[in-house]
């Protein structure tokens, strides 16, 4: 090899060097980074499986509220038959009118603090 090809391969080499000293060293990921960032992956791969216990759970509160509706609904109705079986009662008597009104006012009171916005038509009646 000539004398002249290595002299410019020994300064192709020196430049090169030179470069990489000037450059500032690489810096690697520290071990707590890619233990994050391998978490992050990894609860990425199974968030369908995550999302879908999730819709699980949701699904099951939506039917305990249904089932819950239902259970009030059922309350609720039987609060308007009291009311109708009440409204049913023609008095004979002024004992008997004692009873009707003093017991549509206490009923009244305990409907319109629970049942309120369920049985406005209801409660409509109790105030006449």
């Amino acid at each position: 090899v000539p004398e002249t090809v290595k002299a410019e391969v020994s300064e192709v080499v020196d430049e090169k060097s030179t470069e990489l000293k000037d450059t500032a060293p690489i810096a690697l990921p520290s071990t707590v980074e890619v233990d994050k960032h391998l978490e992050q992956v990894a609860a990425i791969a199974i968030m369908p499986l995550r999302l879908d216990q999730q819709i699980q759970g949701i699904k099951a509160i939506q039917k305990q509220l249904l089932d819950l509706h239902l259970q009030q609904v059922m309350m609720l109705d039987e609060c308007t038959n009291l009311l109708q079986e009440l409204n049913a009662l023609k008095p004979r008597n002024d004992v008997e009118v004692k009873l009707v009104l003093d017991t549509f006012a206490e009923v009244k009171e305990k409907l319109s603090d629970v049942f309120g916005h369920f049985l406005p038509a209801q409660l409509d009646i109790l105030k006449q």
